[in-house]
């Protein structure tokens, strides 16, 4: 499933607004049935995290209001559907990590580029990211609780 779920998140952020929506559905999808099926969605939400970071570290495509539409998108159709408490919960937790991460990695790509910047970058890096990151990388399953 982890190169479908890239693919997905690929068009998640797209600027055309029917397959923007179409996407976030269709990921909405994926994530209810890993879910029923295995009781987590780990495997979605790292291969989410990965791409995410790809597409909002680089220049092309991503931005603030892909970011918004993503997590809004993404959150209602998880507050207006039947699913299991549980995974309400956890989706909700995940899309207030994400939406941190992703906020911070903006911040980050706006700092200037070269030479002179470089040590400005680091530190900005190591102060934005590393709580978001160590929290996705320490503990995957950290958002059930």
């Amino acid at each position: 499933m982890s190169p479908l779920v890239s693919h997905v998140v690929n068009l998640c952020v797209s600027h055309h607004d029917l397959l923007r929506s179409t996407a976030v559905q269709i990921l909405y999808s994926m994530i209810v049935s890993q879910y029923q099926e295995h009781q987590h969605f780990d495997d979605i939400e790292h291969e989410l995290i990965s791409k995410l970071d790809s597409l909002f570290m680089s220049d092309s495509k991503a931005d603030d209001l892909s970011r918004a539409f993503f997590i809004s998108q993404l959150r209602h159709l998880f507050e207006s559907s039947r699913v299991e408490e549980q995974l309400r919960e956890r989706v909700s937790n995940f899309l207030d990590s994400v939406d941190l991460f992703l906020e911070m990695l903006l911040s980050v790509r706006a700092l200037p580029e070269g030479e002179e910047f470089a040590d400005d970058r680091v530190i900005a890096t190591v102060r934005e990211i590393s709580p978001c990151q160590l929290r996705f990388i320490l503990t995957p399953t950290s958002f059930v609780s």
